[in-house]
């Protein structure tokens, strides 16, 4: 499994759930830089890692300031990197 860890914050992201995990790793570094877009991340700073159970521990809640449509929009427009 793959989840999506912040590399400047050290912590792996999720929602109300738990961590956000895919079985593929294309997936993964898809919704990574999705979801770098939706928080106005720099690229990259979200990375598709093996997911490491041991290292789990709950932060802070985070609320994205646009939808995951819309950052594929900007995405596919060119409009982020």
């Amino acid at each position: 499994m793959y989840g999506l860890y912040d590399s400047k914050t050290n912590c792996w992201l999720g929602n109300s759930e738990g961590p956000l995990l895919y079985e593929e790793e294309i997936l993964a570094q898809c919704a990574a830089r999705i979801l770098d877009v939706r928080l106005r991340n720099p690229a990259g700073q979200t990375r598709a890692t093996e997911f490491d159970e041991e290292l789990l521990t709950k932060k802070d809640d985070i609320t994205p300031e646009m939808s995951a449509e819309e950052a594929m929009r900007r995405l596919d427009e060119g409009l982020e990197l």
